[in-house]
């Protein structure tokens, strides 16, 4: 027995290195395969389905099974995230399941990367985006332990759709700029890298870095060819709408090939133009898409999948113990190696059943959420219209504040609910910067409703450069025309003439706001939307330079904790006096204090707030 595991441990060293160095290199292809994989680039790039499934079937023949094995995976997971994209969502699925059946086969740690990096980008594509992020992070790992010369940049790149889907769009630059770092980066990653680049500026609203990157990004695509990489057209809408040429942008989205973009943007549209009808038309078409897309039999496959690499990634983890413990037995012999080989033995054991465990409890699972998706049915459409709304009306309150050197503004907006009735807006037109903070009677979808309403006129008024108090009687006099429910809407409206200083307002029935830590006194007035025969007054400042105003709803100063104390006006004065910071340290100082006061207990309002320093 002794004699048979010597052996065994002298013919695993002997044949590991050879192994290691075949898993982790791939000669140079031949130069007919390299001009067939240009060409799949370009036909991928310009979604020309037919010649591009051809021209991987070739790429395909040429490589299965042949010293090629990067290429024949890498062509593999491009047609794979193909299918799944522009064809067949499930054929698609199927087709990245064969990449890992393949790779476990031939044993195969090149083709796991691209099987658990084309899972990643399917489950992107689907809106699952902490799954995707665990994919691309795991095939990070298997790239530096087992393709060293592999390019990292669609890692990196799948990171970026899973930073720019939380909003975190320094993270979404950063991950850009490694992609582009990476050496031997393709050109439809190099064109996908600066695309994400301009996402992320054009939401951080740096409309000319915007423009730098958009024609970046236009000139490699001039160079290479095809029509932007995995974006296609869809930065051609952004385009447009940097520049606010709605019907242009429109036109430019009508053409999408990509449903879900299409529909996205559409909403976007017509919110920005102030067609509320069609916002909520097109952001109904865009839940329905993502529904279609995750379907029961997709999610159930791709969890399947998933479970299978983990159960994969667990059996390789067993087989490095192994030859470890050949490796130290053969070369030590002593009894710590002995030791060491029981232990990591009795380890290899517990991972090997761990794994077997894995797939019973996988199996469970899927029952048990087959029940519940069935029970949950009408529950996630109604949740699904709340997200709907509640994305409609994150987006009609502004979340990016002018840069200046003579004002800082910023305001935030949390709604107690999935939807509320607080919103804030400003506009600047010239030196004149016009703002509001609202809070509309009662809470929920009846509220955000009315918000919508009120926020959508707000921004019309102030087209007109009216006085706030004209701005006040006007909204007075529209909103209150057959309210049968009897709904108003307390608001502050203020107008700073930034040339001068000069700030005229009309507070309407709303909390007095905070002027350098003090609270202002002023005319109280009624809500707005009560009644019609209502004239409002308004009040001015003579000047703001060198001072701080502090806007907020009541969900401030009455937010109540679980003894049902409320935070107070003194204790917003207190924290007023102090020196903050800037606007935006101001407003995230004071919301993370009323929440610290909450704590456990539900939130009773919604918390809004503004902080404008003039310097």
């Amino acid at each position: 027995m002794m004699k048979k595991v010597a052996f065994l441990m002298l013919l695993t060293l002997v044949l590991l290195p050879f192994g290691e160095a075949c898993a982790r290199s791939d000669s140079q292809p031949s130069p007919e395969i390299r001009q067939l994989a240009d060409q799949a680039f370009r036909l991928y790039s310009a979604r020309e389905t037919d010649r591009f499934l051809a021209t991987v079937k070739k790429i395909k023949k040429a490589t299965e099974s042949t010293k090629y094995e990067e290429t024949y995976y890498r062509i593999c997971s491009y047609e794979a995230i193909y299918m799944f994209e522009y064809i067949d969502r499930q054929q698609g699925v199927q087709l990245a399941h064969d990449i890992y059946n393949n790779a476990k086969a031939h044993n195969s740690n090149v083709g796991m990367y691209f099987a658990t990096f084309t899972l990643g980008t399917i489950r992107e594509q689907s809106g699952n985006m902490g799954l995707a992020e665990k994919s691309f992070l795991q095939a990070l790992k298997l790239k530096e332990k087992y393709l060293p010369n592999e390019s990292a940049a669609p890692c990196y790149l799948g990171l970026c759709e899973t930073a720019l889907h939380r909003k975190d769009y320094d993270e979404v630059n950063e991950y850009a700029r490694k992609a582009l770092d990476e050496p031997g980066i393709i050109p439809m990653n190099q064109i996908t890298a600066w695309s994400y680049k301009c996402l992320a500026r054009y939401n951080q609203g740096d409309s000319l870095g915007f423009e730098e990157a958009y024609m970046e990004r236009e000139r490699l695509i001039t160079k290479y060819g095809g029509q932007g990489g995995l974006f296609g057209k869809l930065l051609s809408v952004y385009e447009a709408k940097n520049r606010k040429q709605w019907k242009l942008a429109l036109e430019r989205a009508e053409k999408l090939v990509h449903e879900q973009n299409k529909c996205a943007q559409k909403a976007s549209i017509y919110e920005h133009m102030g067609d509320l009808r069609q916002a909520l038309y097109w952001q109904k078409r865009t839940r329905a898409v993502i529904d279609s897309i995750q379907s029961s039999e997709a999610r159930s496959q791709m969890n399947e999948f998933d479970t299978e690499l983990s159960i994969t990634y667990a059996e390789n983890e067993v087989k490095e113990q192994e030859l470890e413990n050949d490796r130290l037995l053969f070369g030590g012999g002593s009894i710590i190696a002995a030791l060491i080989i029981t232990f990591l033995s009795i380890f290899a054991y517990r991972r090997k059943k761990q794994a077997k465990n894995l797939q019973t409890v996988n199996q469970r699972l899927q029952q048990a959420y087959d029940v519940l998706e069935k029970t949950t049915k009408a529950k996630e459409r109604i949740e699904s219209e709340l997200r709907i709304a509640r994305e409609i009306q994150k987006r009609m309150l502004p979340h990016v504040f002018p840069k200046r050197k003579d004002i800082d503004i910023y305001a935030m907006m949390t709604p107690a609910r999935e939807v509320g009735g607080d919103f804030y807006g400003y506009a600047l037109i010239e030196d004149l910067l016009y703002f509001c903070v609202g809070d509309v009677s009662g809470k929920g979808v009846p509220a955000a409703l009315y918000m919508a309403e009120v926020t959508r006129m707000f921004r019309t008024l102030v087209d007109g450069k009216l006085t706030p108090d004209t701005i006040a009687n006007r909204l007075n006099r529209v909103l209150s025309e057959d309210n049968e429910q009897g709904m108003f809407v307390t608001m502050f409206i203020g107008l700073i003439n930034l040339k001068t200083g000069h700030m005229e307002f009309c507070n309407a029935g709303h909390n007095p706001p905070l002027l350098d830590g003090e609270y202002m006194k002023m005319e109280s007035n009624a809500p707005i939307g009560l009644w019609p025969e209502l004239q409002f007054e308004g009040e001015e400042v003579d000047s703001m330079r060198g001072k701080t105003l502090f806007v907020y709803t009541d969900g401030i100063n009455e937010a109540e904790n679980i003894n049902k104390e409320q935070f107070g006006d003194d204790r917003l004065q207190a924290l007023l006096k102090r020196d903050l910071g800037d606007a935006r340290q101001t407003s995230e100082t004071i919301h993370r204090a009323v929440e610290e006061f909450v704590g456990d207990a539900e939130p009773s309002d919604d918390l809004t707030k503004m902080c404008i320093k003039m310097k």
